[in-house]
């Protein structure tokens, strides 16, 4: 609100912002607002990669369960692959998953539009006790974002439901 004083000459004379002063603050504002709006895209780029990372750590823990869960998954790794003199890494597509008896849709699945797709490193137990019973996997899941690629590790065990005595 402005206001209206006298000066010294008997002059009216008005109290309030220069045209000069209302274009620097409006100036200043914008530059301000500007560089929010680079903050909130880093913000929002950071959370879509969380997202799909927690996406892709679910759907490692879900095919491990699914691997898991398959009773003659152990004796047919054993017979097939050679594990016993190193780790094999096995890519999870179509034509693995059919050799061993398993649902491709487990390990190529599609979320959100993003497709992810996976690699298991399967070894022999280091305990010699334990080679009967466990096969160490590390399972490798991977995903593109725009022409990102990431990926993320997540580890367990095939056991084996039916042991050798």
């Amino acid at each position: 609100m402005m206001q209206t004083m006298k000066d010294d000459q008997g002059k009216q004379k008005e109290n309030g912002f220069t045209l000069l002063e209302v274009v620097l603050s409006i100036t200043l504002l914008t530059i301000i607002t500007v560089s929010m709006f680079g903050f909130f895209q880093q913000a929002y780029l950071f959370n879509q990669l969380n997202q799909s990372k927690t996406v892709a750590v679910s759907l490692g823990h879900n095919a491990l369960v699914y691997l898991e869960k398959q009773d003659t998954l152990y004796s047919a790794l054993l017979e097939h692959e050679d594990i016993r003199i190193s780790p094999t890494l096995l890519e999870l597509d179509e034509m693995n998953c059919k050799k061993y008896g398993l649902n491709p849709s487990v390990f190529l699945p599609i979320v959100n539009n993003v497709v992810y797709h996976m690699t298991a490193e399967i070894q022999l137990h280091q305990d010699p006790k334990l080679q009967d019973y466990l096969l160490p996997v590390r399972l490798t899941v991977h995903w593109q974002v725009k022409e990102a690629t990431y990926e993320t590790t997540v580890e367990g065990y095939i056991y084996n439901n039916q042991p050798t005595m």
